[in-house]
C-alpha cells in the first residue's frame, strides 16, 4: 500500500538534515524530559502501573547499549521481541532506527522454526530476546540456519546453565551476553560485555550507578552481600502515571 510517490518523498527526506526534519515535523518544540512512550508493567510486585519513558530516559539507554556492544557494518540484528515490551521497545525497535543498525523482524516470538528459518534468511548476527525464546529457537534451529550469529542478548528472565551450555556446544564461538533491567529502568541497568568473561548479569551501562543497600536500614553493604539494589542515573523514569 505504500505508493511510489510516498516512497519518493521519503528518499528525498531521508536526505535532509535532522534539523530541517525536526522543524518539518514539528519536534522542536519538544523537550528532553517530556514523555516520550508510556508502556505497561507486568505488575509482578503489585497492581499493573504505567511507565511514563521520557526522550532523555530511552536516549541515554540506547547510549549504554552503543556503549557495551561492538557494532559490525554487517551486523543485522533479529526482532521479535513485541515493541509494548520494554525490551523490545528499546533494543529491537528504537536502537535500529536510532544507530542505522539493520534489523530484520518476525511477528510473533513463540513460531521457533519460522525463526531459525529467518535466520539464515536475513544473515542475522545478533539476536535478543529472553532466554526462554532464545532457548526454543535454538532447539528448533539448524546450526547452518544460525551459524552467522555472534551474541545473543537476553534479558528479562534467568539465564538457565542448559542455555548458556547450548551455546557454547554450538562451536561458532557465539556469546550469550545476559543483561538486568526493569521498565522502569528504560529498561537495562547491567549487562555482560562480549570482551569479557561473563559473570551474574554483568557490570552497569556507563551512566548508571548501582548501590546494595540492607532492605531494613537501607545501609550499603560490602561487596558480594546480598540485599536491595538501589540504581541511580539518566534512564530512570520520574514516577508511575497519575502517581509521579
Amino acid at each position: 500500500e505504500i505508493t511510489l510517490d510516498k516512497k519518493v518523498i521519503a528518499a528525498f527526506k531521508a536526505r535532509n538534515h535532522a534539523e530541517t526534519l525536526i522543524k518539518e515535523l514539528e519536534l522542536d518544540s519538544l523537550n528532553e524530559s517530556d514523555t516520550a512512550v508510556v508502556l505497561f508493567t507486568s505488575g509482578s510486585e503489585s497492581a499493573p502501573k504505567g511507565v511514563p519513558l521520557s526522550h532523555k530516559n530511552i536516549m541515554s539507554n540506547l547510549r549504554g547499549v552503543s556503549a557495551a556492544m561492538q557494532f559490525h557494518n554487517d551486523d543485522v540484528l533479529y526482532g521479535f521481541l513485541p515493541p509494548f515490551h520494554s525490551f523490545g521497545f528499546t533494543v529491537t525497535t528504537m536502537f535500529p532506527l536510532v544507530s542505522g543498525l539493520k534489523v530484520a523482524y518476525y511477528p510473533n516470538p513463540t513460531e521457533s522454526s519460522r525463526i531459525a528459518a529467518g535466520c539464515e534468511r536475513w544473515g542475522v548476527t545478533l539476536m535478543a530476546g529472553t532466554p526462554s525464546f532464545v532457548n526454543s529457537i535454538l532447539k528448533s534451529a539448524a546450526l547452518d540456519q544460525i551459524g552467522k550469529i555472534r551474541a545473543f542478548i537476553a534479558g528479562a528472565e534467568k539465564v538457565s546453565q542448559e542455555l548458556f551450555k547450548m551455546v557454547e556446544n554450538l562451536g561458532t564461538g557465539a556469546k550469550i551476553l545476559e543483561g538486568y533491567g526493569i521498565t522502569e529502568c528504560s529498561p537495562i541497568l547491567t549487562c555482560n560485555r562480549p570482551d569479557v568473561r561473563s559473570e551474574g548479569v554483568g557490570i552497569p551501562f556507563p551512566e548508571v550507578e548501582i548501590l546494595i543497600v540492607d532492605p531494613e536500614s537501607h545501609e550499603p553493604l560490602p561487596t558480594g552481600e546480598r540485599g536491595l539494589i538501589l540504581a541511580h542515573g539518566p534512564n530512570i523514569f520520574s514516577g508511575y502515571l497519575n502517581y509521579p
